[in-house]
């Protein structure tokens, strides 16, 4: 990276708070007008504000690390890929762990898996934020959602996201103190709100990022592959290969442990929790990946129904007793049945002994 975003760091910093005109920071940094418009079009909106005299103004630069700015920085001045999606991130905006989070590790997953990254504090076009958000969410085949430190309006963004139907696309991260059994969660601190705890969620280390990046990219790789197929559309990124050998006769079992217990949950509770929901997601994503088309199959007609149940469960609510909240009910309960009937072990059988 070269010494003129060095340079543009120092100016930012020392000008937290102050004007200036563009001259002066084109002539600390040897950049032309044109390229630091650029810039501040494209990724400075969010700390920079223009006066009516012209004049810019630094506000909130000193919430951004130097290793986040350099990062920002070569996101644009890499020549750009050809993306083959798009992808939306949920988080608390304006906070300097999780900018630096998204800068270096979040950003460059997507990047890497030929993803457009969006947020809309850095890219939305200028609308209602509100318009901009549910326009990202409609868009993206991917979207990551961090719940740390437990934001309403993430938790909200997640809602429109479920709601829509759009759960294969989403991937819910959080930093490690979230997590009930991490020996640095406090009972009284941030924490994961109830309505998710059943769902997958990629915990990350403040002191381990990179494990992070590995998990996520593994993690968008693959829901990336399921949301494309269920599209028909062939993926343009780089997954592993479907490996049918027998000495994969392991990978049959756990997905067939999954299945099961997905399907003894729905027994126990007579209903789809996010618990089961969860693993039947988990068993689908990686028949698809790994195992033969026809437990791919299957997997998939019961993540369906299982998909169906939950959403029309939680769709009741507000729902006034009458005729229409009793066809919902019976329509619940007619999937369970058919869940309780599945016979999983004889679908696996032909590839494993269980």
């Amino acid at each position: 990276m070269s010494s003129s975003t060095d340079k543009a760091y120092d100016f930012f910093i020392a000008h937290e708070g102050k004007s200036f005109v563009l001259q002066d920071l084109c002539v600390v940094t040897g950049w032309k007008p044109s390229t630091a418009r650029t810039y501040i079009a494209k990724k400075w909106k969010d700390f920079l504000q223009k006066t009516e005299s012209g004049e810019y103004v630094v506000d909130g630069f000193v919430k951004i690390s130097k290793e986040g700015f350099i990062a920002r920085q070569s996101q644009i001045t890499q020549q750009t890929p050809q993306f083959a999606g798009k992808a939306f991130t949920i988080m608390q905006i304006g906070h300097a762990e999780l900018d630096k989070l998204y800068d270096t590790c979040i950003f460059q997953v997507l990047k890497d898996c030929q993803l457009e990254s969006n947020r809309v504090d850095r890219d939305n076009g200028g609308g209602l934020l509100k318009h901009e958000i549910i326009k990202f969410i409609e868009s993206a085949d991917i979207i990551v959602a961090d719940l740390t430190n437990e934001r309403p309006n993430c938790y909200l963004e997640i809602g429109y996201v479920m709601g829509v139907g759009k759960y294969s696309n989403l991937i819910l991260t959080a930093r490690e103190d979230h997590y009930p059994s991490s020996p640095n969660y406090n009972k009284n601190g941030p924490k994961i709100h109830f309505d998710l705890t059943g769902y997958e969620i990629i915990f990350w280390d403040p002191k381990n990022l990179e494990k992070f990046k590995d998990d996520l990219q593994i993690k968008v790789k693959r829901r990336l592959t399921t949301v494309r197929q269920t599209k028909g559309i062939e993926t343009p990124i780089d997954i592993e290969p479907k490996e049918l050998l027998p000495a994969n006769v392991q990978l049959y079992k756990n997905n067939y442990e999954k299945v099961s217990d997905a399907r003894n949950l729905v027994l126990r509770d007579g209903a789809v929790s996010a618990q089961a929901l969860e693993l039947f997601w988990k068993a689908r994503d990686e028949a698809r990946l790994h195992l033969d088309d026809k437990i791919a199959k299957y997997t998939e007609v019961l993540l369906l129904k299982a998909n169906r149940a939950f959403a029309l469960k939680q769709g009741l609510e507000g729902v006034p007793i009458g005729k229409k909240r009793n066809a919902i009910v019976n329509e619940v309960y007619g999937i369970i049945r058919e869940l309780a009937k599945e016979t999983p072990h004889k679908e696996y059988r032909p590839f494993t002994t269980v």
